[in-house]
């Protein structure tokens, strides 16, 4: 993944970029399994943006823990890897439509994150003078 592919990937909501106060881009390590984007993350992020541009909400909403009917606590990020796309993607589309509704757009910096989550951290490769993720 080179900086142009990563550039592109942002701009089509294939990878999840959230940029900090002091405009550093981080992009967490959750949305990578196995060296790979997770499958079918492109069509919920595609889904969330039409109800919050707050990317940083996108990730708590993908990492939150959860009860699940089975009684099964998960992350959505982690059913979305495992294969369940179509119910995450309407998930998603319910999602944001109750966030839409609320009339607002909140901004990432003023809600405390109630999970931790890791990160990449860009590296600069001085063979071929690209950032690598």
């Amino acid at each position: 993944m080179n900086r142009a592919w990563i550039a592109d990937a942002v701009r089509d909501l294939r990878v999840l970029q959230i940029t900090t106060a002091d405009r550093i881009h981080i992009y967490p390590s959750f949305q990578v399994r196995d060296g790979q984007i997770v499958p079918g993350l492109e069509l919920v992020l595609l889904e969330l943006v039409n109800g919050s541009c707050s990317r940083l909400m996108w990730a708590q909403w993908l990492n939150r823990p959860r009860n699940r009917s089975d009684g099964e606590t998960r992350r959505r990020i982690g059913e979305l890897a495992a294969g369940h796309i179509d119910s995450l993607v309407k998930e998603a589309r319910y999602t944001a439509a109750a966030w839409d509704a609320e009339g607002t757009v909140r901004s990432p910096w003023t809600h405390q994150i109630d999970t931790v989550t890791s990160f990449i951290v860009k590296t600069w490769d001085p063979k071929n003078g690209e950032e690598q993720l």
